[in-house]
């Protein structure tokens, strides 16, 4: 058995959080603790950093590392992380999974790559060598804004992959 399919299954309340910056451009570890701390203690079931809400299109890649240490320090445990490593190039999605995974994430949730027009078969490939190359469960963003969905067909692929470990939200345009 893989990592991939070793780690344990994230249902509830996963809850995408915010990327809180100092001044100068690094994460505000005050903020994170609190943050996190507050949302624990209100009962979600899994925090997710660095996806579209958090910004990490916008964030250079030491202040992504920066708030995975932060919100695993902060976590302690006490939930799953969830960490997006979305990008265009897969390369460095990699890397940020791989680093996500060695300081102790759950699972990782990637976007398609919005530039590539991908069909639906290379883009469930997109997927098999994210999902393949780097230890952590993926799970996929749809609701993400993209416009490379392939619709309901392709989510049902997606559904019944033995590969990916669950989806974040899902295609609005049924075609």
């Amino acid at each position: 058995m893989n990592s991939n399919e070793s780690k344990k299954r994230i249902e509830g309340i996963v809850t995408p959080v915010v990327t809180p910056l100092t001044k100068n451009g690094n994460i505000d570890h005050e903020a994170v603790f609190k943050h996190h701390d507050f949302l624990i203690s209100n009962g979600i079931s899994a925090i997710f950093v660095l996806g579209t809400t958090g910004g990490a299109a916008a964030i250079p890649e030491n202040v992504q590392t920066e708030m995975i240490c932060a919100s695993q320090e902060a976590i302690a445990g006490r939930v799953p992380l969830l960490v997006g490593v979305s990008d265009a190039c897969v390369e460095t999605s990699l890397t940020m999974a791989r680093f996500a995974a060695a300081h102790g994430a759950d699972g990782v949730v990637v976007a398609p790559p919005c530039y590539l027009p991908l069909e639906a078969a290379e883009l469930l490939e997109f997927y098999r060598i994210i999902a393949k190359e780097q230890p952590l469960p993926v799970r996929v963003l749809f609701d993400c804004g993209c416009s490379c969905r392939k619709g309901l067909q392709l989510n049902l692929r997606f559904c019944c992959s033995p590969i990916l470990s669950g989806r974040e939200g899902a295609p609005t345009d049924p075609a």
